[in-house]
């Protein structure tokens, strides 16, 4: 196994796991800075993906950046009809419509503007006040109003009647809300006449009171996936649940009752209510207990903030709407950033860009606002410690040796701030320049890089300054001169090197000699940015990209938007500890892995100050803490955080706990730990040990998960400086003679609390195998405080114990577990027989049937295999019998026990080997006999592959890998010319995307021979924006958009390579290539083979 390591290095935050997948800090949006007003009335999310809220003074629109507001103007009849707006609803067509206090209106996207659709009641035109919108599953748009009942819209969409019937039925004329459920009856809230169930079939209702209800102000009504109705009652009757059976309601849970509930939601996860409390915060109930949502919001006390609705969006970003404050965004992604900001309630930096980010060795962070002088925060508070204003504003900084802080600024020049007295001298020997970076040499010289000035070198210490200056002729470079006077950065390798970024690329300069060097692969483009990697590596951002220059081999690499990244314009480069890339762009930030060239993006909807940062603004800790600054301000995060992780592999076993009356609880420590582990393998260890503990812990006990350091100078390095993570449980504990052997593959020990198994066999063995993988030790002890036992993870702190391969970045994106069912049946997994189970990220390689009857190998088996191909479990030999003959597609492998009941592995084998359309299908069979007799019977029986118990998994997955391989070779030796085409996805559109596809494949076909062609100018042209874009073509043909452009110019490229009409060089530029190199590359990457072979009609592939 290639075992890659990661460092963690941790700042630990003392936050509450809430059930969704989130730990972000949340923004609020109020009218200080961007929102309308703070009365909210509702918030909704379109088709398009922007998300809309309706207050009492303008309609608001944001993509999560930024707002477009829309008035009232009396003056403007297509502006939206009044500024009180209560409701946004959009229909299956994606019409959008807006419900006023005083009418309905449509919004005609393509103008910006809005339509006014007439209400009628009995044939009198009227402006009711409209409170909510359905459409039906018949197709029919219903519009409830306060005070003149219920309307329908016409079939054209020209106007509302009033449904004199149904409002009748329905007994009252002020109608709040409505919702259809999944046996087509609508229910019907009211503002005083409690809700209403109305049968559209028979036009009758039936109603229910305050008799029945505990109150007769129904504010909101949902329904969950199982079909049950909750409603919200606004008059202190909390949330009620419907009982079909019985037709009648009862409160959601226990103590449910007595709180004015605005609004109700189903939480992300499907099983979790969400209350939207009147002067109480946000509430949720689970497993039939209430308690406070939790959100990190140190600067917003939701608890007691009048939330008034509920909005959790595609991506799962919780959305409230806070009245009298503004509208909150919790945002939803696995990864935590920081926000500083205008958003925070507490704003400890300016309002305007963000044009600086610096970190000092006091841990104090220094932000500089466009014209708004400098902010010191507090790093480890978030407070502002001081507000230092500046006559110029500041664009780069840099610490000295003795603790001060020297300033760069915009027509400023330079000036030493003292950190002590917050007093600023300017220097007059560079009064005047545009400073945008500095740096400072070995000789203790500040070295400013100036825009139109070149770079000038301030001594301190006797004031004396030397000025190097561009080439203004034809001359050739000199000590005093550098390649272009108008410098955006600067930076200083490990070996003294000046490096220098440019309006015309970057240039070097030895401060030794004075000389200019200018680097050729990096000139001709704007660069902004630089930064050293660990190995030396000059990492540059550009207009046109990320390059990553070698300096001893001279080679070049660009990573733009063809390869993943979100935007060209690359605004800062931070190498994290675990050597991946850290990018701050025009639009979003992204993660580039070296080692596999894997880029990673996360926009404005991950959590994000905005998708624009500012180039220069960024920073990183020695702790590793990375700060991004942009237009709203700063975004700060660490790239591991081993409490997040142990964290998030914890959460999923929160609801288990529950369930099951079992108490779970976490203890941190607390403090900075640095620690290296594998991301991909290392949750494995607590995972088994959690599903362990909670095996043999009986209701009513208690599970803790503690993480700590230590030292141990007994110990042999490097576990004499270790950090600890220990699993305690109450259960029954170890028999001490079975302690020794609890780790060794397949044993089990009896639990009598569950009558089942304890231990996974397996699952011990493999967390054991990964702890000493890390260098680590595991342990396990009965407790002497009580019952139950305690397992002890320790693994050395630091690197230093580490080889060179195991100190390489692997790809860290890999998804913490998420399904907990899977690791606590007795099986650890919850298996359906002859159900896929799904795969963990990389697209599947094939389809392996597993028949096994012992649940933990199974589960083994399952866990092992199922990154890389697509597993169908089955209990005994006749199952997987009757699946392989009566079920497509058959298995490309099978893995079987030998002894099962029923029908054994032998017994299988021969049937599959013997039947027409199966003989084909390998076969591995494992057993625990070993005997050559024994082995011998197997392969006869026709197995490819006879295994014994216990087995090894590296190879047993070389083993599936060559069996595959092999039948792949023959496939295409004996079906003929493969081709190659079939490499390229293809598009199964769905019959109501076809406008869309249509749009998309006329644009694409008008410019594929353009280079300009991108993800952004497609989504221009279509008239969706970029992030829309990506999720319709995702949904439609299961490609991104940078995929399913490639994708569409290659197929193109193939068939001109087959007509033989144009040269290769011509296809390229045909297909939108601006350089026929990268064509061949990409081609190759797609076909197997370069356009040359193709075009000669050797399609085979190669072998390399």
């Amino acid at each position: 196994m290639r075992f890659c390591l990661t460092l963690l290095t941790v700042v630990f935050f003392i936050i509450f796991t809430a059930p969704r997948a989130s730990a972000q800090r949340g923004r609020l949006f109020t009218p200080d800075n961007e929102l309308s007003s703070s009365l909210i009335n509702h918030i909704m999310q379109d088709s398009e993906g922007y998300v809309w809220v309706a207050t009492e003074y303008g309609l608001n629109r944001t993509d999560g950046t930024g707002f477009t507001i829309y008035h009232h103007d009396p003056d403007d009849p297509e502006s939206v009809k009044s500024n009180y707006v209560r409701t946004v609803y959009e229909d299956r067509s994606h019409s959008l419509r807006v419900g006023c206090i005083n009418g309905l209106m449509e919004f005609d996207r393509a103008n910006d503007s809005f339509v006014e659709i007439p209400m009628f009641n009995r044939g009198e035109r009227v402006y009711p006040h409209v409170a909510s919108m359905i459409e039906l599953s018949n197709g029919e748009l219903w519009i409830a109003t306060l005070g003149n009942g219920v309307f329908r819209l016409d079939p054209d969409g020209r106007q509302a009647v009033r449904l004199d019937d149904v409002t009748r039925a329905i007994g009252s004329d002020y109608i709040t809300c409505m919702h259809e459920d999944t046996y087509h009856c609508l229910w019907i809230g009211t503002e005083n006449s409690g809700l209403c169930r109305y049968f559209p079939a028979s036009g009758t209702a039936r109603a229910y009171h305050a008799d029945e209800l505990p109150g007769n102000k129904i504010s909101a009504i949902t329904e969950d996936a199982q079909g049950n109705i909750y409603a919200g009652i606004l008059d202190h009757g909390g949330v009620v649940a419907y009982n079909r059976a019985a037709d009648t309601f009862a409160p959601a849970c226990d103590h449910a009752t007595g709180y004015p509930v605005q609004d109700v939601a189903i939480d992300s996860d499907g099983s979790s209510i969400l209350m939207a409390v009147d002067g109480s915060g946000l509430k949720i109930i689970r497993n039939n207990t209430i308690a406070d949502y939790p959100l990190d919001t140190p600067n917003i006390d939701i608890a007691n903030s009048k939330v008034h609705h509920i909005l959790i969006d595609r991506d799962e970003n919780l959305w409230l709407g806070i009245f009298q404050r503004g509208v909150y965004l919790s945002p939803c992604s696995r990864f935590r950033f920081n926000y500083m900001g205008q958003h925070q309630t507490i704003n400890p930096i300016g309002k305007g860009c963000v044009m600086m980010v610096e970190v000092d060795s006091r841990s104090d962070v220094w932000v500089s606002c466009d014209n708004d002088g400098l902010y010191r925060v507090y790093s480890v508070t978030g407070q502002c410690m001081a507000h230092i204003p500046m006559t110029a504003t500041v664009l780069s900084m840099v610490e000295d040796g003795m603790g001060r802080m020297w300033a760069g600024t915009y027509g400023g020049g330079l000036a030493l701030v003292d950190p002590a007295t917050s007093r600023v001298t300017y220097i007059p020997s560079l009064a005047g320049t545009r400073i945008y970076g500095l740096a400072i040499d070995g000789d203790g010289n500040i070295l400013a890089a100036t825009l139109g000035d070149g770079v000038f070198s301030y001594n301190p210490a006797t004031g004396e300054t030397r000025r190097f200056r561009a080439v203004t002729g034809g001359g050739s470079a000199g000590p005093d001169v550098v390649t272009r006077d108008w410098v955006n950065g600067i930076m200083i390798d490990r070996g003294g090197n000046v490096w220098l970024a440019t309006f015309s690329g970057v240039c070097r300069l030895d401060p030794s000699s004075g000389a200019i060097i200018p680097v050729s692969p990096l000139t001709g483009t704007i660069a902004y940015t630089l930064a050293e990697s660990h190995n030396g590596t000059i990492c540059v951002g550009t207009v046109e990209g990320m390059m990553r220059y070698n300096p001893l081999t001279g080679e070049n690499t660009v990573i733009s938007v063809a390869d993943g990244m979100p935007n060209d314009v690359i605004c800062g480069i931070v190498e994290d500890a675990a050597n991946n890339l850290w990018v701050s762009t025009y639009h979003g930030i992204a993660r580039y892995t070296p080692s596999t060239g894997a880029v990673t993006t996360y926009d404005a909807g991950d959590g994000l100050q905005g998708n624009e940062f500012t180039h220069g603004a960024y920073c990183t800790t020695p702790n590793g803490t990375v700060y991004f600054g942009g237009t709203h301000g700063v975004t700060s995060f660490h790239p591991y955080d081993i409490e997040e992780n142990v964290r998030d592999v914890m959460q999923p076993f929160e609801l288990f706990a529950q369930e099951n009356d079992i108490t779970l609880s976490f203890l941190p420590s607390g403090e900075h730990i640095p620690a290296w582990i594998d991301l991909n393998n290392f949750d494995k260890v607590l995972m088994n040990l959690l599903s362990n503990a909670f095996k043999y812990t009986p209701a009513g006990g208690t599970i803790t998960v503690s993480l700590s350091t230590g030292n141990d100078p007994a110990a042999r390095p490097p576990l004499d400086d270790y950090v600890q993570i220990v699993v305690s449980d109450s259960g029954i504990g170890i028999p001490p003679e079975e302690i020794d052997r609890i780790f060794e593959r397949f044993y089990r020990v009896e639990n009598t609390v569950t009558q089942s198994s304890f231990g996974t066999g397996i699952g011990l063995h493999l967390a054991k195998s990964l702890v000493m993988l890390h260098h680590g030790t595991i342990n396990v002890h009965n407790r002497h405080d009580g019952p139950g036992c305690e397992f002890v993870v320790r693994i050395p702190r630091g690197s230093d114990h580490l080889t060179a391969a195991e100190l390489a970045a692997p790809d860290s994106k890999q998804p913490v577990i998420t399904n907990i069912e899977r690791s606590l049946t007795s099986s650890g997994i919850n298996e359906r027989p002859g159900e896929p189970l799904p795969s963990a990220g990389q697209r599947p390689r094939g389809r392996i049937m597993v028949a096994e009857d012992n649940p933990e190998i199974r589960a083994y088996i399952s866990r092992e295999l199922g990154d890389t191909y697509t597993i169908v479990v089955f209990t005994n030999g006749r199952e997987a019998l009757d699946a392989v003959l009566t079920e497509t597609p058959v298995p490309d492998l099978i893995i079987s026990d030998i002894m099962m009941p029923g029908m054994d592995g032998i017994t299988l084998t021969r049937k599959i080997k013997k039947g027409i359309n199966t003989n084909h299908i390998p076969v591995i069979l494992l057993s625990a006999r070993s005997s050559a007799e024994e082995m011998k019977e197997g392969l006869e029986s026709g197995a490819d592959n006879y295994m014994v118990k216990p087995f090894n998994t590296e190879v047993l997955k070389m083993t599936i890998a060559n069996l595959l391989a092999t039948r792949h070779l023959l496939k295409v030796k004996y079906s003929g010319s493969q081709e190659q085409e079939d490499k390229v996805e293809k598009i199964e559109i769905k019959s109501q995307d076809e406008i869309l596809m249509r749009k998309i494949m006329a644009v694409v076909n008008a410019r594929i021979s353009s280079p300009d062609l991108s993800v952004e100018s497609l989504a221009a042209e279509v008239g969706i924006s970029r992030v829309h874009l990506n999720r319709r073509l995702k949904e439609i043909t299961n490609q991104s958009a940078r995929d399913f452009i490639r994708n569409i110019r290659m197929r193109q490229a193939a068939r001109l390579l087959r007509e033989k009409k144009l040269s290769i060089t011509e296809v390229a530029y045909a297909t939108g290539f601006a350089n026929p190199s990268h064509f061949s590359v990409a081609f190759k990457e797609i076909f197997g083979i370069t356009p040359r072979a193709y075009a000669a009609g050797d399609d085979r592939l190669q072998q390399d």
